[in-house]
């Protein structure tokens, strides 16, 4: 089956999925620029979660230009995928609404951390079609998703046992980095 239809169904559910967390942004309770301000980590939240979108969407559009036939497994991979990125609304409105709170920023570490392992593993099954690595470590790309794991679980675990504020927070924002580039990988297998 040609990718059309899994790339067109992916684009609409992360359309909705911006619509919802942009649509969860009150307004502020006042009219000064001092209610403005009240609203920072709402903001950030949003902008963060927003970038996590955006970087995943990037990367699945780079991707998926490699599918020639989507098999099951792509199928099922990017419904996992589908699935951990429609929480981000949820984590992201909870992380903004108790922002100096731990329980919400572990949830949202490990939900972005989820979001990376679900793309890891419809990018592994892609390029496993498209033979472009027989073992993991033949993929040029393996050092992002280590990174971006330890990165997160890294962040996670500090939050978790120190109760330190934001931690989790800069270690997604520090996993992210690698991703914005594209994969050199891809585009010699496409001849771009």
């Amino acid at each position: 089956m040609p990718n059309g239809r899994i790339t067109a169904f992916s684009d609409g559910v992360i359309a909705i999925l911006i619509t919802i967390m942009v649509l969860d942004l009150k307004t502020p309770l006042g009219s000064s620029w001092h209610d403005l301000w009240n609203m920072k980590f709402n903001f950030l939240i949003y902008l963060v979660s927003f970038v996590v979108i955006a970087i995943y969407w990037n990367n699945h559009h780079h991707v998926f230009h490699l599918v020639t036939a989507v098999t099951g497994k792509i199928l099922w991979c990017n419904m996992a995928l589908l699935l951990t990125l429609s929480f981000l609304p949820f984590s992201t409105a909870w992380i903004a609404r108790f922002p100096m709170q731990n329980a919400p920023e572990i949830v949202f570490g490990v939900n972005t951390l989820l979001v990376d392992l679900a793309f890891d593993f419809l990018t592994i099954e892609i390029f496993k079609q498209q033979k472009l690595f027989t073992r993991f470590r033949d993929a040029k790309w393996s050092w992002k998703v280590i990174w971006s794991i330890v990165f997160v679980l890294l962040g996670i675990f500090i939050t978790a046992l120190t109760h330190l504020n934001f931690v989790t927070m800069i270690a997604v924002i520090v996993s992210l980095a690698p991703w914005t580039i594209p994969d050199k990988q891809i585009e010699q297998n496409l001849n771009v």
